[in-house]
């Protein structure tokens, strides 16, 4: 009897040795870094870490979840498929698109959700667009890079659409929207010494604009338009312009003049300049031929974007900037209408709605982005922010506002930095833990992850700081490591769009026949 005791006191050790070993092993928090003194901060266990999030099997064709994947093995991921929004901070070769953005992709897609996806390197859509169509997504591609290869976008086609529905306040809240990223060197800065004569070109646009949807054909709506419009206006006649006759003609009571009186009325010389800054500043967009055809009319249905599963590619070059003030102008524009199919939805979108935005802090700030992540939550709509430094976010949107984005991102996951805010941030959030000797007293308190610790992260490893839970360190497998993923036969390929050719709405002509 006693010899069958001691035995079944040996086995019972045993088991418990090994669950001990599974569980320690399992949380790759408490081995990612030395845990052996206890305190007040501390990692997360992976029990809790698991309690936040849902799992999905890799395996399974259709995921019942969807979202930024926060835990993660060759067979499972756990997903946040809250409506959180996710803050993503790492340098160059930090591993974000091969260990979150596309795996994050195929998440989504087995989840039928929507998703815009910013695409630098064009490699996400060759890697990922022909499956995407197989799922049955309606895909589109914004190519910046080769405008020829891919869809329409014509950014006025929405302002347009409300100004003939009788939606004017609508149209003109788009218009002003795309007047800023066009013309506003830095929207948020009051420092910026022609901010001045911007606003009065931006005003000068958004008049033009309206005048054209009362008076141009419906292809004749474009950028290129409103351009020559400017450049044609500038010409005499009858000892007048053909702009200050075109503006006289229309009256004072058109609600396109309270835009254009202030230049109408201003110095010569004021009117010199921001006329000169307006052609400027709109050139970027119209000199091209390819992209001025690109952006001349719209080929795909925002609206539809929250009822049909969707997935956009904007291919933007990531060694300039010149572009992507577009990309700004898309992301305003695609949330403004979402939002709006969502209020008369129930308040919600059918579909949720992804943003993938990499290289978030090298676009041009988006007006009222701080508003935008407060309120899309309810909405079923996300916004997945990758940035290189908090540096960089603080540049373009300021402080405060910087600050606003980073508070409302429920999920901060830190790859790699030397940055030394990014460094200092995230060893803060962390918190300390109490150094105590055998009897308790308190001998001093540590980070609970140095800035040493921060600087040689293990590719693969990522800390996470998520709301309501402890901070915890998370590794991430490269996307070949799944199951899910299969190395195309062939690259995605581009489709090649037809040139319809721009057409144009001329001022002399209207003004002449006017006239006779």
């Amino acid at each position: 009897m006693l010899n069958i005791i001691i035995i079944a006191l040996i086995v019972s050790s045993i088991l418990i040795l090994i669950l001990t070993f599974v569980y320690i092993n399992d949380d790759s928090s408490e081995t990612a870094f030395s845990t052996k003194i206890k305190g007040d901060g501390r990692w997360s266990t992976s029990r809790e870490i698991k309690k936040e999030l849902k799992k999905v099997n890799i395996a399974d064709d259709h995921f019942k979840y969807g979202g930024i994947p926060l835990k993660a093995n060759t067979k499972r991921i756990w997903v946040d498929n809250s409506d959180s929004h996710t803050l993503i901070i790492g340098s160059t070769g930090s591993g974000k698109t091969r260990r979150f953005i596309n795996p994050t992709v195929n998440i989504l897609a087995k989840a039928s959700e929507s998703m815009i996806i910013t695409d630098p390197k064009r490699e996400l859509y060759e890697q990922t667009g022909d499956i995407l169509r197989e799922k049955g997504y309606n895909v589109i591609v914004l190519n910046f890079r080769d405008p020829n290869l891919g869809n329409a976008w014509n950014p006025l086609t929405v302002s347009y659409e409300l100004y003939k529905s009788g939606n004017i306040d609508k149209s003109i809240e788009f218009l002003e929207d795309l007047s800023i990223n066009i013309f506003y060197s830095d929207y948020y800065s009051n420092m910026n010494p022609n901010l001045f004569k911007e606003k009065l070109a931006a005003d000068l646009f958004c008049g033009l604009c309206l005048y054209l949807f009362e008076d141009g054909e419906k292809d004749e709506i474009n950028l290129n338009s409103i351009s020559n419009m400017c450049n044609e206006g500038e010409s005499d006649y009858l000892n007048s312009t053909y702009l200050f006759l075109y503006f006289k003609c229309k009256g004072v009571e058109n609600p396109a003049y309270s835009f254009v009186s202030s230049t109408l009325m201003a110095s010569e010389e004021l009117k010199y300049d921001v006329i000169a800054l307006f052609k400027q500043k709109i050139r970027t967009f119209t000199s091209r031929k390819s992209l001025s055809n690109m952006l001349s009319y719209s080929d795909f249905d925002i609206r539809k974007f929250g009822s049909k599963k969707t997935a956009v590619f904007i291919i933007v070059h990531d060694e300039k900037t010149t572009y992507h003030a577009l990309v700004s102008i898309f992301v305003k524009q695609c949330y403004e209408v979402v939002v709006d199919h969502a209020t008369y939805n129930g308040g919600k979108l059918d579909i949720r709605l992804n943003f993938l935005l990499d290289e978030f802090a090298n676009m041009p700030s988006i007006k009222d982005f701080t508003a935008m992540i407060t309120a899309s939550r309810s909405r079923r709509i996300r916004f997945i922010m990758i940035i290189q430094s908090f540096s960089q976010l603080d540049m373009i949107y300021k402080y405060e506002p910087a600050e606003i984005i980073k508070g409302n991102s429920s999920n901060l996951i830190y790859l790699l930095s030397n940055e030394n805010k990014a460094l200092d941030t995230i060893s803060s959030l962390c918190g300390d833990k109490t150094i105590k000797d055998k009897e308790g007293k308190i001998l001093e308190k540590r980070k609970l992850v140095t800035i040493n610790d921060l600087q040689r992260m293990k590719i693969g490893n990522a800390i996470i700081l998520k709301h309501r839970v402890y901070p915890f360190v998370s590794h991430f497998p490269d996307q070949s490591k799944y199951k899910f993923y299969k190395k195309p036969s062939k690259k995605t390929e581009f489709i090649l769009r037809k040139e319809k050719g721009v057409k144009l709405f001329s001022l002399i002509k209207y003004i002449e026949d006017l006239t006779k």
